[in-house]
């Protein structure tokens, strides 16, 4: 017991400890407890990031919090009762994904380098991991009773019933959202949001955003909310442009 409880102490040590960028070319928002920075294909080279002067940010408008379970008010299959973590990165207005998509040309991509899920008083954390396509996500059961992860968006993500402590990984061959939930504790909801672009970063608490470093031209900026689902404007940048654009999820 004692060699497990230190190694387990080791690996959680590693998780905070890495690189605090989700990309190379964005201002990085909170990143979960316990799940920062597990490095994926170590044998895989980076890709050059195409950068340029340009750089968006603004204020994203947050919807009213609901609440998404209440601890205690219902059972599991197991019998157990239904728990749903405090940690802010199980809010999904602390989950707020902003991304800009190149109309005018194909960005190099490498894997993202902080890729991990916990799974932590019956809640995904964070509940929503933006990852290149192509990255391996790490998965973590840091409970102590038995989970599982399956998605009906991507089969291969599958992994069975396991104990706690297990560290489980898997590629993200698939662009677009993905879904994940736990067949035991059924309330339990997740997104990998599998992007085709290194130009993203996460709102902070207050809906502020900010990515640097992009190039000349056209984008498709794509804002993505788990409960609020997904906003799209199209936006032109040049000539060592900063522009500001606001997303309001208050209105329709």
């Amino acid at each position: 017991m004692l060699r497990m409880a230190i190694l387990m102490t080791t690996f959680l040590s590693f998780l905070y400890l890495g690189a605090r960028q989700e990309a190379p070319a964005v201002i990085p928002g909170p990143h979960p407890a316990g799940v920062s920075a597990v490095r994926n294909n170590p044998e895989a080279e980076p890709v050059p990031l195409l950068r340029g002067d340009n750089e968006i940010y603004g204020l994203i408008g947050l919807p009213r919090p609901r609440k998404w379970v209440a601890r205690g008010h219902a059972y599991n299959k197991d019998g157990s009762k239904v728990m749903h973590s405090d940690d802010p990165m199980a809010a999904p207005n602390r989950n707020v994904i902003v991304s800009l998509h190149p109309l005018d040309f194909q960005p190099p991509l490498s894997p993202t380098r902080e890729a991990a899920i916990t799974q932590k008083d019956q809640t995904f954390l964070p509940c929503v991991l933006p990852v290149t396509v192509g990255s391996t996500v790490y998965f973590l059961n840091e409970d102590q009773f038995v989970h599982s992860i399956y998605s009906l968006t991507l089969r291969n993500i599958a992994i069975g019933r396991r104990p706690p402590g297990e560290v489980h990984p898997r590629k993200i061959n698939k662009p677009g959202v993905i879904q994940l939930t736990c067949d035991i504790h059924t309330h339990m909801r997740g997104v990998i949001l599998s992007l085709e672009t290194p130009y993203f970063t996460r709102a902070d608490a207050d809906g502020r955003y900010r990515i640097r470093g992009l190039p000349d031209g056209r984008y498709r900026m794509e804002v993505f909310h788990l409960d609020a689902g997904k906003r799209m404007v199209e936006v032109a940048l040049s000539g060592g442009q900063a522009l500001r654009q606001d997303i309001d999820y208050t209105k329709p």
